[in-house]
């Protein structure tokens, strides 16, 4: 046997060859898998307390994916003026971060426990990708169901589609992202999803070495990136802001503030969902999801089943008190101490209800649908006890007679909901038919002769108002209606004041204010004005006697407020 040098020199070098090329491949494994890597924006989860949902969600988005925080948002979207999660402003604020996409969510508290939603918007198209309602026994997220959230969340970030992340407004928030963008391997160990290592619906597994080589590479990027950040941020100057700001401008005119309902995409993952859920059901840890939540599998609504809000709910009532105060007065240009003596009353208190029905909204086919926004609505405010001071007819005194006032009204309605946030921007349109009255028991008094003029206003009202969110939970309401009376009772026949030609008008604001997922309060004032023309047919349009008609109209006013406990089903 020979021994040939240069032959076994060739194949020591073939072999160096083939190790260094493995090397290579390997170190280059890191930097595949970071290309993959999306970079989320996290905003606050509304209705929250305390930021512990939204602790769970940051540290979950991190072990796959890189974070910008909220406020990088907020700030880009004040500048941009697109602060309304609207399709067109969210994909105009993440073009701007070079962002792939937004997950926020709203916590509902209610009496079996806590809805929660979170939802995954892409920068794209702006719109809501993902939708996923979870019921929780406490506002706070246990590692089954974090798992169960993130088979769901994370393997739809991964699918958002691509963005082009060129050009200089990818530098301008390099120091937001800057120390906020770890990697799984760099986070620090958390119960709440230290079984995720979720990818694509398969659980990672990553031998100690590429561990070792993925720790190194991550520094190495995170070195090079710092380096980049400081000096981009040397580079960025005034111009580069006044064009954005012009570009904004531009941008704003061409209906940056466009309102729209969210459109809802299917749930594309729902068959990988289902598989990891199979190959995750045999942990011990999940056992325990029962007594913590559940995640809603079946609908990717903005709403877990059953749940609803004042505004889209399809029944609520409200009841408490009213407090009325009423003032008649009349235009009269005759003797002096000869006019009509009117009435002006403090509010006093009354029984309050209204109510909304809309029937097609409790289910069925039309519960999305036109349909659902059509309902009746209906009024009950009554004085509990008044009574009205008049003359004794002996001039010397005043006698307390027993007098109702009420008001009774049922009408057509329709509304309209911008969005589908749980509290957001609403109007309505109403048509409807009402009774309201004064009436004093004239038969109590001396002589059965009172001055004052009852009413029984019978009238149309044609009405408009609307819903602003205020803060959280609490929200203006606002509606004002024209009235058209098509009779007004005594005040009119001839041995009063004659026929007159009337119309009315009545405004109310109201602040509501959600306790829970059911129970609301509001508290609110209102003003119902009826004014009267008359004829001159009537007995007192000559009130002094001088055989001229000097009471022309009358101002018939309304002014008071109410305080009610409301439910919605």
């Amino acid at each position: 046997m020979h021994y040939n040098a240069d032959m076994h020199a060739a194949r020591g070098r073939r072999i160096l060859t083939c190790w260094l090329a493995f090397g290579l491949a390997l170190a280059a494994v890191p930097a595949v898998a970071a290309a993959d890597d999306k970079t989320i924006v996290l905003l606050e989860i509304e209705g929250e307390r305390t930021p512990r949902l939204l602790g769970s969600l940051e540290r979950m988005i991190k072990s796959q994916h890189q974070i910008l925080p909220g406020s990088a948002y907020r700030d880009a979207a004040r500048r941009l003026r697109a602060k309304k999660l609207t399709p067109n402003n969210v994909k105009k604020v993440c073009s701007y971060l070079k962002v792939d996409g937004v997950v926020d969510g709203t916590v509902v508290e209610d009496e079996a426990g806590y809805t929660f939603i979170i939802r995954l918007r892409s920068a794209a198209n702006g719109t809501i990708e993902k939708k996923i309602p979870m019921r929780l026994n406490q506002p706070s997220l246990r590692a089954g169901m974090a798992n169960k959230l993130a088979l769901r969340l994370l393997p739809a970030i991964e699918d958002l589609p691509e963005v082009d992340k060129d050009g200089e407004d990818a530098t301008r928030v390099a120091a937001a992202r800057g120390g906020r963008t770890r990697r799984v391997d760099d986070a620090p160990s958390d119960p709440e999803i230290s079984e995720l290592g979720v990818s694509r619906g398969k659980r990672r597994k990553v031998s100690s070495d590429d561990e070792d080589e993925r720790v190194a590479s991550g520094k190495r990027r995170k070195g090079a990136r710092d380096d980049d950040d400081r000096t981009e941020r040397r580079r960025a100057s005034d111009d580069d802001d006044r064009t954005e700001r012009r570009r904004a401008s531009d941008d704003d005119e061409k209906g940056d503030d466009e309102k729209g309902d969210d459109d809802e995409k299917g749930d594309r993952d729902s068959d990988r969902v289902a598989s990891a859920d199979d190959d995750d059901g045999g942990s011990d840890r999940e056992g325990s999801d029962d007594e913590d939540g559940s995640v809603d599998e079946s609908v990717d609504g903005e709403l877990a089943a059953g749940q609803t809000t004042p505004r889209t709910t399809p029944f609520l009532v409200n009841a408490g008190i009213s407090f009325i105060g009423r003032n008649l007065s009349f235009s009269y240009s005759g003797a002096e101490g000869g006019g009509p003596p009117g009435f002006a009353g403090t509010p006093v208190p009354g029984a309050y209800v209204v109510g909304e029905l809309y029937p097609a909204a409790f289910g069925g086919d039309n519960k999305r649908g036109g349909l659902a926004d059509l309902g009746v609505g209906f009024v009950i405010d009554r004085v509990i006890k008044l009574n009205a001071a008049v003359d004794d007819g002996t001039g010397m005194g005043t006698v307390n007679l027993d007098t109702r006032m009420w008001r009774y009204g049922a009408n057509l309605r329709y509304r309209h909901n911008f969005d589908a946030e749980p509290n957001g921007y609403s109007v309505q349109a109403s048509l409807g038919y009402n009774s309201a009255g004064f009436s004093i028991n004239k038969g109590q008094a001396p002589g059965g002769d009172v001055d004052v003029p009852n009413v029984g206003y019978h009238y149309i009202d044609i009405g408009a108002g609307g819903r602003i969110p205020v803060a959280g939970k609490l929200s203006f309401l606002g509606e004002a209606k024209f009235l058209a009376p098509l009779d007004t009772g005594p005040i009119q026949r001839t041995n009063q004041y004659g026929p007159a030609t009337a119309k009315g008008f009545e405004g109310e604001a109201v602040l509501e204010y959600q306790f829970t997922s059911r129970l609301m309060a509001r508290a609110g004032g209102r003003l119902m004005l009826m004014s009267l023309s008359f004829d001159g047919d009537g007995s007192l349009d000559d009130h002094d006697g001088d055989g001229t008609n000097d009471v022309s109209s009358a101002s018939d006013r309304y002014l008071g407020g109410f305080v009610t406990g409301g439910y919605w089903f």
